[in-house]
């Protein structure tokens, strides 16, 4: 069966591929989707499932940020801050897949996906990306989409 977290209800997914694997070079390809599929092609944070409540936010994106932390950990690399609540002036997270999953984080994209706030503008300014050997990773705050390049 699938693997669980000690810290939570997350599931290991299949593992990333490596860079090298991508067929263009220089092009970011979407290596994970969405965590949750859009109901509507615009709108605001109504048309994400994943941000209608705390526990569909801590299970979908939980379980995304402890892939990409699982995998940046065996890279040697340990996320030790979060972008969206730096900016809110909050400390830094000792735990960073836990510190997404948590309702405190939760709150705080809740003041970014504002009522008729439009996703697609909105979700442009959250990424955040790694250089990793022989490419790059980036991950998406808002729906926990993933990109890589080579």
């Amino acid at each position: 069966g699938p693997l669980m977290a000690e810290t939570g209800p997350f599931l290991l997914e299949e593992e990333f591929p490596d860079p090298s694997q991508l067929h263009k070079e220089g092009e970011w390809i979407e290596i994970r989707n969405p965590v949750s599929e859009r109901i509507a092609h615009r709108g605001d944070w109504r048309i994400y499932p994943h941000l209608s409540n705390k526990e569909t936010w801590k299970l979908k994106m939980g379980t995304r940020a402890y892939n990409l932390d699982s995998y940046l950990q065996r890279l040697g690399f340990h996320i030790d801050h979060c972008k969206i609540c730096e900016k809110a002036g909050a400390g830094r997270p000792s735990n960073w897949h836990t510190h997404i999953a948590a309702h405190t984080h939760f709150k705080e994209i809740g003041k970014i996906c504002c009522d008729g706030g439009d996703m697609d503008s909105i979700k442009q300014g959250w990424w955040e990306s790694w250089r990793i050997p022989r490419g790059e990773i980036a991950f998406n705050y808002v729906d926990g989409q993933i990109l890589m390049a080579r």
